[in-house]
């Protein structure tokens, strides 16, 4: 049976992954890393052992899914060739740390196939750092699909990055059809479990997400606000009607840290 080796965040893009390759015969492997300034981490991993339940628990899951295997990115190996790489590619965007320990833990656990799920949106900057430094080959391979770096078409530093990454469908699928393509598998009661939120607010021991991050602000524009409550979508016009230079004044920012070294 072959072995799928998936980064699984409890999000809607890496569980549409698991419920895609869940309905083939292969043995999907998921990985967490485990980052102490990540503060929806606890709920990220309650939403993918209750999503493990639900796929472990229906007749028509052909696939075998292995416990989930944690690792904390402090206990990553280092990698000078890869932080290098990131540290040219991020001076060009903003591109999230997350692709840095990524490269990293893909090379120490000697994979050369790490579905790494990024979704199909103008907002996605590691999917924009891809096509700016390079392109993408579209396999057709045992009955599934996915994409991974052409290395005859990217950069060096591209393929030092992301070369190590395939690319499941969820690269050619907005959230809109990743939502719809849960929904025709039977899976409603998933998308019920997916967190997404990096901010939690917790108002008299309940938890909700907060609106303003970016996967929050990410999922209202694209049509979810049912999934939010009253307060956060509140907070989310609240930021919205903040004037657009000030945000850009602020990437500016990132960015100029950046380029210095000091971000």
């Amino acid at each position: 049976m072959e072995r799928i080796g998936c980064l699984w965040t409890g999000g809607l893009d890496s569980t549409y992954t698991i419920a895609y390759f869940s309905k083939f015969e292969v043995e999907i492997q998921p990985y967490y890393l485990l980052d102490k300034n990540r503060n929806s981490q606890k709920y990220e991993l309650k939403a993918i052992e209750e999503i493990s339940d639900i796929f472990r628990n229906d007749k028509h899951v052909k696939a075998k899914i292995m416990p989930l295997i944690t690792k904390n990115v402090d206990n990553i190996a280092p990698d000078d060739e890869i932080k290098k790489s990131f540290k040219k590619l991020r001076k060009q965007m903003p591109l999230g740390s997350q692709y840095e320990w990524l490269a990293r833990f893909a090379k120490e656990i000697g994979s050369d196939s790490l579905y790494v799920s990024i979704e199909k949106s103008d907002h996605s900057i590691g999917r924009k750092c891809v096509y700016d430094n390079g392109d993408v080959i579209h396999y057709f391979e045992n009955e599934y699909e996915y994409f991974s770096i052409d290395k005859d078409k990217s950069t060096q530093d591209c393929i030092n990055v992301f070369g190590r990454f395939r690319f499941p469908m969820s690269w050619d699928r907005t959230k809109k059809e990743e939502v719809q393509e849960l929904v025709d598998m039977g899976y409603e009661d998933v998308l019920k479990k997916v967190w997404f939120c990096f901010d939690p607010v917790v108002r008299n021991g309940n938890v909700e997400k907060c609106g303003i991050c970016n996967p929050c602000r990410t999922y209202i524009k694209a049509g979810f606000r049912n999934l939010f409550s009253e307060e956060a979508l509140q907070r989310y016009e609240k930021i919205e009607k903040t004037p657009h230079w000030v945000h850009q004044l602020r990437d500016y920012k990132n960015l100029a840290l950046i380029k210095l070294g000091l971000k």
